[in-house]
């Protein structure tokens, strides 16, 4: 979807960066993001971005290092930041597309 000449909708949402020791609401759904697309074993059952969130997420971010298919590319950096938000969107996108 195209909101102007040189944005696209994605490019509108605002999504913390999430890293080591981040806390609240959001890195809990971030968490239940990982564990329903199975990039973790882990049931989430905290807020907490843990030692086991960051193996989780450099797990998807090895998966879309670079994705052919959307031309962007993964940082694995274990922080989810703009471009790795959007490879989760991806993800849901393609998981319910099945």
């Amino acid at each position: 979807m195209q909101t102007s000449a040189n944005t696209t909708a994605s490019d509108n949402i605002n999504l913390p960066v999430l890293k080591l020791n981040s806390r609240g609401p959001i890195v809990l759904q971030a968490k239940k993001m990982l564990y329903s697309y199975s990039f973790t074993q882990n049931n989430p059952s905290n807020d907490i971005f843990d030692t086991d969130t960051e193996a989780a997420v450099v797990a998807l971010q090895e998966h879309y290092q670079y994705d052919r298919d959307n031309d962007f590319a993964v940082e694995v950096n274990g922080t989810i930041d703009r471009e790795t938000w959007r490879a989760m969107g991806d993800h849901f996108y393609r998981k319910c597309r099945r």
